[in-house]
């Protein structure tokens, strides 16, 4: 491992910590204290965009924590996410609309099923409805207005758009500029996609990161509990009700992943419980990095994904901090590891390990000694990994790749398993409840 990378490694250790560590606890409680003496709310700021599915269901969810913590919002409409940060919208958007039901089923929100992609000129009309100034017509709060808006959006209530827009006096000229305002302080906080809350420098993107939310404002308060705000109903998945169990009496699932993808480790390390503990066949299929498949990564991007790694991490019990980014050689290092690895069903092991490596201990995947000492943990000889042929690594990665695009999604970890989809460690509680329901209906 070269002398910046070991730098690197233990800068980003020093960052996260300084993001999430004791000191910047004990600041935040200090700031609530003087605002309670000063008798001053807090502020937090939500970017809600009208075509987005996560923007709809947060504004159901956030007004039990504005009520619980008496937290003033102030909401700013934004336009679409930009190209660089959005690389392949149509899949985004088709694949929302599919997910959105399922995280509403999830957190007991409502979402119209079967909702088809909203028009521009709905979308349009409502975001200058969010927009303009309120008239002495209109009696609904921000949020209150956020959600009627979004539940018109997707049902295509043109009856109720337009009584809206009447009341609110909204001018669709010059809408475009003002999402385009509002898209410009979100980048400044340091986010790029709507149902964003920003709160305090530090932004939380939408439902599934609320309860991150709720933590931070309870620490200010020193509070230890938050009382049921957001909590999963426990559900089990329609689509995940109609699999059953392989030949060996497993259940079978398939999750896609990436070595360079911080949520891929988190993903894994889960995953290798839930296999110890449950029936599970676990068939990981690794893909290589967004950028080494052609998808922008913006430095804003890894910053976020980085920070908000560390915060999953930390609810999940996962050592997270010390980076040795496995980018370049490490990568297909990695493939060839995991090839040999699957051979004797050790693949799931690898992907932890590797990611264990990379992503807490500021392991190199690309020098020799600490690659040796990760294949060491597995059970796997550094032998038989060098001699896996580049074009299998090549003909896996291609595979791999193909089949995620075929399921309309284009990201890690994608967990599949007969109709279900999820983009995301933070829909494992699906497989969570599927599993622990199978297990009680097979007893």
């Amino acid at each position: 491992m070269t002398l910046g990378k070991t730098a690197l490694s233990y800068a980003a250790a020093a960052y996260l910590g300084a993001q999430r560590g004791p000191l910047s606890r004990a600041s935040a409680r200090a700031r609530h204290v003087l605002r309670r003496a000063a008798r001053v709310r807090r502020r937090a700021t939500f970017f809600f965009g009208a075509h987005d599915p996560y923007s709809f269901l947060l504004a159901q969810a956030l007004p039990r924590v504005v009520e619980r913590f008496e937290l003033q919002v102030e909401l700013v409409p934004v336009p679409r996410p930009a190209a660089d940060v959005d690389p392949e919208p149509a899949l985004a958007a088709a694949y929302a609309l599919t997910d959105a039901p399922r995280l509403a089923r999830l957190y007991g929100l409502a979402f119209p099923e079967g909702a088809s992609a909203p028009t521009d000129a709905h979308v349009r009309l409502a975001s200058a409805v969010l927009s303009s100034e309120p008239s002495t017509a209109s009696d609904l709060e921000p949020l209150a207005l956020a959600k009627t808006l979004g539940r018109a959006v997707f049902e295509a209530d043109d009856a109720r758009l337009e009584a809206l827009a009447a009341a609110y006096g909204a001018q669709t000229e010059g809408v475009e500029e003002r999402l385009e305002r509002g898209y410009a302080r979100l980048r400044k906080a340091g986010h790029y996609l709507p149902g964003v809350v920003a709160y305090a420098g530090c932004t939380y993107w939408g439902v599934d990161r609320l309860g991150h939310l709720i933590a931070d404002l309870a620490a200010e308060e020193g509070a230890l509990e938050t009382g049921d705000l957001l909590t999963p109903t426990g559900a089990v998945e329609p689509a995940l009700a109609a699999v059953r169990p392989g030949p060996d009496g497993r259940w079978p699932l398939e999750c896609f992943v990436s070595f360079r993808s911080p949520y891929s480790y988190i993903a894994a390390a889960r995953l290798r419980e839930l296999a110890a503990e449950y029936p599970l066949d676990v068939r990981l299929r690794p893909v290589l990095p967004a950028v080494s498949r052609g998808l922008p990564v913006p430095i804003s991007k890894k910053r976020y994904i980085v920070t908000d790694a560390k915060r999953e991490a930390d609810r999940q019990g996962v050592p997270f901090g010390r980076i040795a980014d496995p980018l370049g050689p490490g990568i297909e290092r990695a493939f060839r590891a995991f090839i040999v690895a699957e051979r004797t069903g050790r693949g799931l092991a690898w992907v932890h390990e590797a990611g264990r490596g990379a992503w807490s201990e500021g392991l190199d995947l690309a020098d020799p000694r600490h690659f040796a000492r990760l294949c060491e943990r597995v059970g796997l000889r550094v032998g038989d990994v060098d001699a896996v042929p580049a074009d299998e690594v090549r003909l896996l990665a291609d595979r791999n790749r193909e089949a995620l695009y075929d399921l309309g999604v284009w990201g890690v970890p994608t967990l599949h398993a007969g109709d279900f989809v999820a983009w995301g460690q933070d829909r494992l509680p699906c497989i969570e409840a599927w599993l622990h329901s199978a297990r009680r209906s097979h007893v």
